[in-house]
């Protein structure tokens, strides 16, 4: 794998945590407006909020034994497809139980990808893998400094909540297909 093709694949590995950082404020963004669809307090909204620690605890430590024994870019790509129910699932969640499970489902996610990612970072770039791992973090906060610009945009504009919801989905949803043909290290 030349120079070129593993920056390529890093940057679109690191693109999936700049989502991941928009996940992790987006709800605490959006309390109003999520409390009046499902007809709840902002502390219930709260509620879903903790259901992404859950999410995460439930399958950490087997995604990372799973990921050992059948590679990096499956569980990069099954964190993509459990992320992308959970953005477009809180939008449409009627209650505050479904969108629960969507929080659950945003928790799983980030295991699958931190199972996936950080290793794939680590051989991509052996040289500057503490490097590597750390700048995941950039991207996190790249994520969780944008999505408060973008809510005000949308809110200042009156413009449906749930756009950014969509504008995650969508990153991530085109972020796959290049995951899919992108070749991993072994």
């Amino acid at each position: 794998m030349d120079q070129r093709a593993r920056m390529k694949l890093g940057f679109h590995l690191y693109l999936n945590y700049f989502v991941h950082g928009m996940a992790i404020v987006i709800l605490a963004q959006n309390m109003v407006p999520l409390g009046q669809q499902w007809n709840v307090s902002v502390a219930r909204v709260s509620m879903v909020i903790s259901s992404l620690g859950i999410g995460r605890l439930i399958v950490l430590y087997f995604s990372g034994l799973l990921s050992d024994k059948f590679g990096r870019k499956i569980f990069v790509q099954l964190g993509i497809w459990t992320y992308i129910p959970f953005f477009i699932g809180i939008i449409l969640s009627p209650n505050v139980y479904v969108a629960y499970f969507c929080g659950i489902l945003a928790g799983m996610a980030n295991s699958f990808l931190d199972s996936g990612t950080y290793p794939a970072l680590m051989e991509l770039f052996p040289r500057r893998a503490a490097s590597a791992n750390v700048f995941i973090k950039a991207f996190i906060s790249a994520g969780e400094l944008l999505l408060p610009i973008m809510v005000t945009v949308v809110e200042s504009n009156q413009i449906w909540y749930g756009v950014n919801f969509i504008i995650a989905a969508v990153i991530l949803f085109l972020n796959f297909f290049f995951i899919h043909k992108s070749e991993f290290p072994d």
